[in-house]
């Protein structure tokens, strides 16, 4: 799988993990004080989970980026010849 497509599904699955976050966020509301405990524990984890993900997006980008970068040295270095 190439760099791009990397990013592109850690994009895909951050933004699935945000609206699970939402969702529980708003069943907690609607629940009341019943299983706000747990539901603000599942919340807690989808969010570090999706922290996680940001994370993983930046690793791609910077390695994307030197990747790019040897690329073009090695392309100078072969004008160079």
């Amino acid at each position: 799988m190439e760099l791009q497509e990397f990013r592109k599904f850690a994009h895909d699955v951050k933004n699935h993990l945000t609206g699970a976050t939402l969702q529980v966020q708003v069943l907690s509301m609607l629940m009341g004080d019943l299983h706000a405990d747990r539901m603000a524990v599942v919340a807690d984890e989808l969010q570090k989970a999706g922290d996680m993900m940001v994370e993983f997006q930046q690793e791609i980008k910077e390695r994307q980026m030197q990747e790019e970068a040897a690329k073009a040295a090695a392309e100078a270095d072969d004008a160079e010849k």
